[in-house]
């Protein structure tokens, strides 16, 4: 099945070596989307990487306003300027290979759309990956339907181990914590309290997995007191919804109608979403419930605006940034969020 957008060709999968998802590789939310859409144009049967050209509005919404082209060239700065380490799997410790993603990126606000092209040197990780092995899939709609770029990295990562074992439905695979927070995050020091990292990064993917009907699990594993590693379930190609452990069936349905309508709404208003689940850490079940009500209220659109504003840079240090949010929208708004 092939999609098209703006006249280029789609594909439904996109591809990757395993050596390029294992990789540190740290992106915020639109970052990752223009990444999937630019995966989906890349043909396995291609011998070189074409133009790739991506309308804006499948990134930011139908009417981006300034805050949205703002956020678009943020993103794409931000693509443009990564540097992988791929080293190969035989490497010796210390070794360097730095790999630019992409060759360039531009952004073009008169017609609308973001076009670039991946660096050739990357070629052996996202290109003709049948003749040399080694590669995972992964579906295009699903990955657009996350509502954190955690949630790719993860189901990226998961996915590539997934075949290990070929008898058994499931596929253990035990990883260390420093090394999938370097993978995830390219940071391995970035939460040192295990409880920081499952509140900040392991939740808000696992309602992500739920919520698409991807059943992998997770235990921790530790030496001494201290969480070291995290023990994977991962299902085989068949999700397994019932697998979380709130024992609640996905809804696969449920991401497209929420983009479908989210969609229809003003592009401020996507934004907002979008800022809620990443600087404000909301659950996107939250943000959720904040947009549909600003939505049902307009009159009520510009107190909340003014409140989210000023949760950007608050008067004191806050340590749960998701409560903080909430507080100061109940207040604004006469409303009782949770």
């Amino acid at each position: 099945m092939k999609l098209a957008t703006a006249g280029v060709a789609e594909n439904a999968l996109a591809f990757q070596h395993n050596n390029l998802i294992r990789t540190p590789l740290r992106m915020g939310l639109l970052e990752a989307r223009i990444f999937i859409r630019a995966l989906s144009q890349i043909h396995q049967t291609d011998k070189a990487f074409k133009p790739i050209k991506i309308p804006l509005s499948v990134i930011v919404g139908p009417s981006p306003n300034g805050e949205a082209y703002e956020a678009a060239r943020t993103a794409c700065n931000a693509l443009v300027g990564q540097i992988l380490n791929i080293l190969p799997h035989n490497a010796r410790k210390g070794n360097l290979r730095k790999v630019p993603l992409m060759a360039s990126i531009d952004l073009d606000l008169g017609t609308g759309t973001i076009t670039g092209q991946f660096n050739e040197l990357a070629k052996p990780y996202l290109l003709d990956l049948k003749s040399v092995g080694s590669f995972t899939s992964a579906n295009i709609e699903k990955l657009l339907t996350f509502t954190n770029a955690n949630s790719a990295r993860l189901y990226w990562i998961l996915l590539s181990y997934r075949n290990l074992e070929s008898k058994s439905v499931t596929t253990k695979k035990q990883l260390e914590l420093a090394e999938l927070k370097a993978w995830m995050l390219n940071d391995e020091a970035l939460y040192p309290v295990f409880a920081d990292f499952k509140k900040r990064v392991l939740d808000p993917v696992a309602e992500d997995f739920r919520r698409i009907g991807f059943g992998a699990t997770w235990v921790p594993v530790r030496t001494g007191k201290k969480t070291t590693a995290l023990l994977f379930s991962i299902p085989k190609d068949k999700p397994e919804p019932k697998a979380l452990a709130t024992g609640v069936a996905a809804d696969t349905g449920e991401a497209t109608e929420w983009s479908s309508w989210l969609a229809t709404t003003d592009p401020k208003l996507q934004t907002a979403y979008t800022k809620l689940v990443e600087f404000n850490k909301l659950t996107a079940t939250q943000a959720k419930k904040v947009v549909r009500w600003v939505a049902n209220h307009p009159d009520q659109a510009p107190a909340f605006y003014k409140a989210r504003h000023k949760t950007l840079a608050p008067p004191e240090t806050v340590k749960d940034m998701r409560a903080y949010t909430l507080a100061r929208l109940n207040e604004a708004l006469g409303t009782a969020f949770k």
